[in-house]
């Protein structure tokens, strides 16, 4: 397996301004240290989310709890094991919220792009790079 890149914070504005060609993941340590949110609690990460959300779609996938959290065929290979609809983000960061305190389902969110989903966390959450 291929190690993962891992660089500095200081480092990452050299690294993204040289001509890069790939796309691979890097980890790039404390480039989030000075962000309130590192250090808030989940809940208090939740309330910021919401108050910076838009009101856009994201798909949401649900699974039973017995097959923690894991998206596959269903046993008779003849549909899956969870459900996907599109919901607005914010009633979904909700409801994956409240899966946190009484488990009835595992919860995951589609990728979307933080810009779209939150499109003014980077004013009070900005990157140095």
């Amino acid at each position: 397996m291929k190690s993962i890149p891992v660089i500095s914070s200081d480092e990452a504005t050299r690294f993204f301004s040289a001509e890069r060609q790939d796309y691979t993941p890097v980890v790039i340590r404390g480039l989030c240290a000075h962000w309130p949110m590192v250090i808030q609690s989940t809940e208090d990460v939740v309330k910021t989310l919401l108050e910076h959300s838009a009101a856009v779609d994201v798909s949401a996938f649900k699974t039973p709890l017995e097959d923690r959290g894991e998206l596959r065929f269903n046993k008779n290979a003849d549909g899956f094991n969870f459900l996907q609809r599109k919901m607005p983000f914010a009633d979904c960061l909700r409801a994956i919220f409240q899966e946190t305190k009484t488990p009835t389902s595992c919860m995951y969110m589609g990728s979307s792009h933080a810009s779209r989903v939150t499109p003014n966390l980077m004013a009070t959450h900005p990157l140095s790079i």
